[in-house]
């Protein structure tokens, strides 16, 4: 702003609704239209009193921080009228007083005339003021939106950081959980092998029964094992479902005469009822459901008095666009649940009570994990009791339903009903051998004494480099190759590619079967066997009679 007197007199005649403050904080003059809504004297108010700055918003009015907010747009609320003001600060060449050149903000025409004033009494260059406005305006709505941008960017790469940290520990947490699996199970199997080939022997009564106590310990640790593994595999969605054709009846069947012998012992009669169509082909996973109705049938004997009944009822419901729900429900005449434990039986590590855990033993993962798996298969798990009378447990699970093409019956399993091959006598000629492929030398005896009873001839490698050797100087002799997976010098995975390439080069050589058995019992670890070459699989604890099946069979 010049120094003109004469000038300045002019601009401020033609700025009606201007504000003139010096240095000293103190207002020197308003424009026509202000002293007209306010025509008391204002030069005994400091500006504050008279003005408040609504954008900047909190902003002080003073000299000095309207002089330091020069240029920018300022919204100021006039007090004594309650009316708004837009518009610029600006300070004249010597810094010693400025002039606020501003006009009202009104939103329609209508809003002069409440304020007693009228279109003569704005400004001439009112239309600048607005334009500058609007321009301004935009101007810092897209800084705000660059501001935010550059905020958002920074947040989505923080959540890609986080995410791939999540993954991270999630590949940690399986890696530890594979290898806690593997060595957990490499004892166990020796410990169960060991105890199987001890049952063999003669023993007094006291020693059978210390025996059992054993082996029933061993394989209820297995199965928390397993239940633990499952649990962390289900948290990290790892745990993927397959779609396969299956009969409930023949599940059913299975079913029965897994539990006939627990239930025998518990003096318990397991009672089936099927209220299923004549062709109860479906599409699902039925190892799942297999899983979670075994766990409800286990708990149903754990809890059931002696001379009771355990009863599996199974229906359909009603079939919508081929698929359906298919129910299941699991009753017992235990010891019951009370109401409010029946709120939380799901949870992980969860009984009714810790008298429960006293009396009948357990992990309280079971139930968890048939909830998991339920809602995995789109469907619901529920229970009702009464206390002292018993429990049932439903659950339901969406299957498709297979009207039109039935089943093939499969053909029955020799798991079970294996002849073993005559015991060798040394006088006898050499016959076709097992190579096994093991490190480990509990492994290497209980898996040889298992072989050697079921009839088979045995010669151990201790890794995949010593089996490639021992095969490439007498492939003939073996009929199938067990191999483990984890060893030093070359893994079961090495040696398996390295026998196909082999074999791919040399088609006179035949395939020979390679047959994984190992500790490696996490899901997936069968298909990495299959990929690599592998004809089968066994997990440890190896079931003796489940191997002499898998080499016996054509």
């Amino acid at each position: 702003m010049g120094t003109d007197e004469g000038l300045l007199t002019r601009i401020l005649a033609a700025e009606t609704f201007h504000i003139v403050i010096n240095e000293d904080n103190a207002i020197e003059s308003r424009g026509s239209s202000l002293v007209s809504l306010h025509p008391a004297a204002a030069s005994s108010l400091v500006p504050e009193q008279l003005l408040k700055c609504l954008r900047p918003v909190g902003m002080a009015i003073t000299f000095d921080e309207l002089r330091r907010s020069a240029g920018k747009y300022l919204i100021l609320d006039y007090l004594p009228a309650g009316l708004k003001l837009r518009g610029q600060f600006v300070v004249d060449g010597n810094g010693r007083r400025g002039v606020f050149l501003g006009a009202p903000w009104f939103q329609k025409a209508s809003e002069f005339a409440a304020y007693g004033l009228s279109m003569e009494s704005l400004p001439g260059h009112y239309g600048l003021i607005e334009a500058l406005f609007i321009m301004q305006t935009n101007e810092a709505a897209l800084g705000d939106f660059r501001r935010l941008s550059e905020q958002l960017r920074q947040q989505q790469q923080e959540l890609k950081l986080a995410d791939q940290q999540a993954r991270a520990a999630s590949e940690v947490k399986s890696r530890f959980l594979a290898n806690m699996s593997h060595e957990i199970r490499t004892p166990l199997h020796g410990m169960l092998g060991l105890n199987r080939l001890l049952m063999e022997t003669e023993l007094t009564v006291e020693q059978r029964e210390y025996l059992e106590m054993a082996m029933l310990s061993g394989e209820t640790l297995l199965h928390l094992v397993d239940d633990v593994l499952d649990l962390s595999r289900l948290e990290a969605g790892r745990l993927p479902l397959s779609h396969e054709p299956f009969r409930v009846s023949e599940l059913l069947a299975k079913i029965q005469k897994l539990f006939s012998l627990r239930a025998d012992d518990a003096d318990l009669r397991i009672e089936m009822v099927s209220e299923l169509p004549s062709a109860d082909g479906y599409l699902g996973d039925d190892r799942r459901i297999t899983q979670v109705l075994g766990n409800l049938i286990s708990n149903a004997i754990k809890f059931s008095s002696r001379g009771g009944v355990v009863r599996i009822k199974t229906f359909q419901g009603p079939a919508e666009s081929g698929y359906a729900d298919l129910h299941f429900a699991v009753s017992d005449n235990g010891i019951g649940i009370s109401d409010a434990a029946l709120a939380y039986i799901f949870n992980p590590f969860t009984q009714a009570d810790d008298s429960t855990t006293r009396r009948f033993g357990g992990s309280g993962l079971g139930l968890s994990i048939c909830k998991q798996l339920v809602e995995l298969m789109h469907g619901q798990i529920w229970a009702t009791s009464k206390e002292g009378v018993g429990s049932t447990f439903h659950f339901r699970v969406r299957v498709e339903v297979l009207e039109s093409s039935p089943l093939a019956t499969p053909a029955p399993t020799r798991t079970g009903s294996v002849t073993p091959r005559p015991q060798l006598s040394d006088s006898q000629a050499p016959v076709m051998e097992v190579l096994l492929v093991e490190d480990n030398i509990v492994s290497q005896k209980i898996a040889t004494a298992f072989l050697r009873k079921a009839g088979f001839a045995v010669q151990v490698a201790m890794n995949g480099a010593e089996a490639l050797e021992m095969l490439r100087t007498g492939r003939e002799r073996y009929m199938a190759v067990l191999m483990d997976c984890q060893m030093p010098v070359m893994s079961g995975f090495e040696a398996t590619r390295a026998i196909r390439a082999i074999e791919q080069s040399e088609p006179a050589l035949g395939r020979l079967r390679i047959i994984a058995m190992t500790a490696n019992a996490m899901q997936g670890d069968r298909e990495r066997c299959i990929e690599a070459g592998m004809d089968d699989y066994l997990a440890k604890p190896v079931d003796p009679t489940r191997l002499a099946a898998i080499l016996n069979a054509e």
